[in-house]
Formats: structure tokens, C-alpha cells, sequence
């Protein structure tokens, strides 16, 4: 499955119109998934000083994503196809050593 970004603008809608639109995408996901159709809402999150909100996604096409919203009634600017990026694992030399475990000297 692939990772698709929802981007919403919202400007004048209160958190909790946000939230409720939210909700109506998991459950409209949910849905979706019992009848077989691969797509998930993953996450939201808000800027309010931008009045955007961006919604992750991960579904087998960007269709499943668009039609998960339609059925959420959640109006949105663009569906596009998105990386994620997970940060390297550890960096050398990155964490410090514990205390007495430097050796005699």
C-alpha cells in the first residue's frame, strides 16, 4: 500500500468540525475495509494559524482515498502520493556512555 497526503483548507472551521470530519474519515475507512477495499486513515494533523489540515493516508490507490472522503463528506484541496521518511536508526558516537563505564585511568 502506498502513503497519500489529504491537504484541507479550512479556514473559519472550529477544532471540533475538524475533529468531527476526522472522525467521519475513520469510520468512513473502516467501511470501506469491510468490503474489501484496501484504505486506511493513518493520522491528522492541524495547523490552525494556516487553517490547514493534513490527513495521511496508506491505500492501494489514490481513488480509495478520494472516495473515502467523499463518503466523509470532508472537503480537501488535493490528494497527493507521499514518502515517508523514518530517521536513521542510530547515529555513531550519538549517545553518551553511562556513568562509571569510562574504565581506570
Amino acid at each position: 500500500m502506498s502513503t497519500y497526503l489529504v491537504e484541507r483548507y479550512l479556514p473559519g472551521i472550529p477544532l471540533d468540525g475538524i475533529r468531527a470530519g476526522v472522525v467521519r474519515c475513520r469510520r468512513a475507512t473502516a467501511e470501506m475495509r469491510s468490503e474489501g477495499l484496501a484504505v486506511r486513515h493513518v493520522q491528522s494533523l492541524v495547523v490552525a494559524e494556516d487553517d490547514l489540515c493534513l490527513c495521511r493516508f496508506s491505500a492501494a490507490s489514490p481513488e480509495l482515498v478520494e472516495e473515502a472522503n467523499r463518503r466523509a463528506d470532508f472537503t480537501y484541496a488535493r490528494i497527493s502520493l507521499a514518502r515517508l521518511i523514518r530517521p536513521a536508526r542510530r547515529v555513531t558516537g550519538a549517545r553518551p556512555r553511562p556513568a562509571g563505564k569510562e574504565g581506570a585511568r
